[in-house]
């Protein structure tokens, strides 16, 4: 949780995600891409770690990319998670806010969203091939789904 990887091709990436979101970017022209484990929407300045929140999340995917792959300008996203884990409503429902920041940051920094599979009640496990950038996800009791 509240981590960022880099991939180049031949890499795989992977994380298990509930209510958090999973943040995979990339830029198939310079083959450069970066998956950030989201927790919060937020961090209201308060920044131990950028990975952690939405706000600071996708600048921080941008900055790791730029500096692997200066040339790097245009990228593109699939997010994946974000799930309402609790039947309850309220502030334990981060699923939905996550989401909502992270489509928020993706648009303020010129982010192209390519897919998504969000939402739902059921945690997934998520791999992702950053060679092909395919993204294969795994929810408990369903077929896995590849985007």
């Amino acid at each position: 949780m509240s981590q960022a990887a880099l991939g180049r091709p031949g890499d795989t990436l992977t994380t298990v995600l509930g209510s958090c979101l999973g943040v995979f970017m990339y830029c198939t022209r310079w083959r450069v891409s970066a998956l950030a484990h989201v927790v919060l929407p937020s961090s209201r300045g308060h920044v131990p770690n950028a990975a952690k929140y939405a706000d600071t999340a996708i600048p921080l995917l941008i900055q790791m990319m730029r500096r692997e792959e200066p040339q790097a300008q245009r990228f593109a996203a699939k997010i994946m998670g974000g799930a309402n884990m609790f039947n309850t409503t309220g502030p334990l429902q981060i699923g939905d806010e996550n989401v909502r920041a992270v489509l928020e940051q993706l648009k303020q920094h010129d982010v192209t969203l390519i897919a998504q599979c969000v939402g739902g009640n059921k945690g997934r496990r998520v791999k992702i091939d950053c060679q092909t950038s395919q993204v294969l996800v795994e929810r408990a009791g369903e077929p896995a789904n590849s985007f």
